[in-house]
């Protein structure tokens, strides 16, 4: 609409991803042994910087004995080799674990086995309007979200949903604050996660908008 003024507005339709909720009835969640795993699901591409995630947990793991004793991040998917240097110049192998792609319904268990879901988003041009697809398979998974991300579309839908916390990626005192306070929560058995209402993403829900819109559209 801001590039394409004369556009009314009515004539432009959004549609997001979505997901299934039937892809999560007979998942049985994946057990890791043990007590606080934050995993981030899906390619990590290059442009995809944990740098800052990693410090936050060396620090956490460094002042914490309970914490180094329960926490594991866990990768599933492609990985770029960044991500195992981090790992390394952090001394982190002990505490994460990073897994080969795997079938979608295989990851969907170690998604639903977690405790917490990691979005990161990079420093490219279209991030201000993107929502990954992961976004919606973690809605599926209900879970919460930790979102690294800068000020644009995923922040506010996190926000907006309750679907989990959000902060940018150069404030990693802040990200060490978030992780923490999930854990302790976790750890005291607190509720962490009651979203609002999703069920308009639902895959059935978009297809039938867009089956709208383009009945429209052919009139």
């Amino acid at each position: 609409l801001a590039r394409f003024p004369r556009v009314p507005s009515d004539k432009v339709t959004v549609i997001t991803n979505g997901y299934d909720s039937s892809d999560f009835d007979d998942i049985a969640p994946y057990d890791f042994k043990k007590k606080f795993v934050v995993t981030h699901f899906g390619t990590f591409f290059k442009w995809r910087n944990p740098l800052n995630f990693l410090k936050a947990l060396r620090n956490l793991i460094d002042k914490h004995n309970d914490f180094k004793e329960d926490v594991l991040f866990v990768c599933i998917g492609i990985m770029h080799e960044h991500i195992a240097e981090y790992v390394d110049a952090l001394k982190l192998n002990t505490y994460v674990k990073i897994i080969d792609y795997k079938p979608y319904y295989e990851g969907l268990e170690y998604l639903t086995g977690s405790d917490i879901l990691l979005l990161i988003t990079g420093d490219i041009a279209y991030n201000k309007n993107m929502l990954t697809t992961k976004l919606f398979d973690y809605i599926g998974g209900k879970k919460p979200i930790i979102a690294v991300t800068g000020i644009g579309a995923l922040k506010e839908f996190v926000e907006e949903y309750s679907l989990g916390k959000t902060v940018s990626n150069d404030n990693i005192n802040e990200i060490e604050r978030i992780i923490y306070d999930y854990y302790l929560d976790i750890k005291n058995e607190e509720e962490i996660y009651n979203p609002k209402d999703c069920s308009g993403f639902e895959r059935k829900v978009t297809a039938e908008k867009l089956s709208e819109v383009l009945n429209i559209a052919v009139q």
